[in-house]
């Protein structure tokens, strides 16, 4: 839209262009679709988020429109902790196009697609929150990183096919016209949300073993919560070390 006021004040010579590129950019977009059932059986695991904010959040866009920038098969989230990856109907990647901090997937109507990410860390466990559309995968209520995720844990693979429906299946992932998205078919939903894919990783820890993990390279704003002792109203002197 920004480029469309740009020629408008430019003047009137120029709006039927911008107006024809609207229509475009309009006729190339996607939204997906509440697919048919798939077997997925989910189980309930007693882990705690480390922190409250994710370590990463990432939006990827996708529409019918040909990407700009570096295609490739993988993004690499949380400093190359995560990768995500868009599976074809679950087998071969799509391509996914890179332009600075933009991600876009070039999709096609009727396809069926999964959303596949891999834990490279050697210890960490994470929980991958989800959203299609501006909707939740697993409660189809509007996006939110306070909702549940899935769990994956150090080398391995979570595959994610559809919207839950149940503890045991989902409706499988399939592009489709906005009219006919999902979220523009659901009182949670809008269809001006969508063309987006967000994913919200938190770490995760188990409360039942004793020692809880510190953050990784997480400096603490106000260390001095929760620790008792001498609290001086006004700041000392520094101390500086010798040598």
């Amino acid at each position: 839209m920004a480029a469309l006021g740009v020629m408008v004040v430019a003047g009137c010579a120029t709006q039927p262009p911008a107006a024809v590129s609207e229509q475009r950019a309009d006729s190339a977009r996607l939204g997906t679709q509440w697919g048919e059932g798939i077997e997925s059986r989910l189980q309930t695991v007693d882990l705690r988020r480390l922190s409250n904010e994710p370590v990463v959040q990432h939006t990827l866009s996708y529409s019918e429109a040909s990407g700009k920038g570096n295609a490739v098969r993988e993004i690499m989230l949380g400093k190359g902790r995560i990768g995500l990856t868009v599976l074809h109907d679950g087998h071969a990647p799509w391509s996914i196009y890179l332009d600075g901090a933009n991600a876009h997937l070039q999709g096609k109507k009727g396809e069926r697609y999964v959303l596949q990410y891999r834990n490279y860390s050697k210890q960490s466990i994470y929980e991958i929150v989800t959203t299609v559309d501006g909707l939740g995968v697993m409660s189809g209520r509007a996006g939110s990183i306070k909702s549940a995720g899935y769990v994956l844990k150090p080398g391995e693979v979570l595959q994610v096919e559809g919207f839950r429906k149940s503890r045991e299946e989902v409706a499988a992932f399939r592009f489709a016209e906005v009219d006919d998205a999902y979220a523009a078919n659901s009182k949670y939903g809008a269809a001006s949300n969508v063309g987006v894919i967000g994913t919200a990783v938190f770490e995760l820890y188990d409360p039942n073993k004793k020692d809880k993990p510190a953050p990784a390279d997480t400096p603490n704003a106000f260390p001095g919560d929760g620790k008792s002792g001498d609290d001086p109203r006004y700041a000392t002197p520094p101390e500086y070390r010798k040598g």
